[in-house]
């Protein structure tokens, strides 16, 4: 089956600069798509040129194994160590945190909504429905 992950980039004063949705086909657990996720939101403030990033993600799993410098054995090893790769390429001060599920319901919003449209979508500033299959976007 498909599964999507949500993001949504605010800057330090929490206004949204962008939310966008990732469409995942056959992901094997929670874990995957939480990294997933993590790797979707990497590559968008990356593509935002973002100098200084906070992420933050309700799986505190996912969020230990990211921020382990020790090899990861897990079943997700692959994705922790392309979400860990990533976070190497750009210049940008990264900070990795925990935040509970309730903070995040934007995002887990988004998700839901590009399950439901069955294709990687655009969700511009504030929300308005672009289309496309460009899974995020900035302005």
């Amino acid at each position: 089956g498909s599964s999507c992950s949500g993001v949504v980039v605010r800057d330090s004063h929490g206004q949204v600069l962008g939310p966008c949705t990732g469409l995942h086909q056959h992901v094997s657990s929670a874990f995957a798509i939480e990294t997933l996720a993590f790797i979707t939101n990497v590559d968008f403030a990356r593509d935002l040129g973002l100098s200084r990033v906070a992420f933050e993600g309700d799986s505190l799993h996912v969020v230990r194994k990211l921020c382990n410098p020790n090899e990861d054995r897990s079943e997700i090893r692959e994705l922790i160590n392309e979400g860990k790769q990533r976070l190497l390429i750009g210049s940008a001060a990264v900070e990795i945190r925990h935040c509970y599920r309730e903070q995040n319901s934007i995002a887990h919003q988004l998700a839901s909504l590009g399950v439901s449209l069955s294709f990687g979508s655009i969700l511009g500033r504030g929300g308005a429905f672009l289309g496309g299959t460009r899974s995020c976007r900035g302005d």
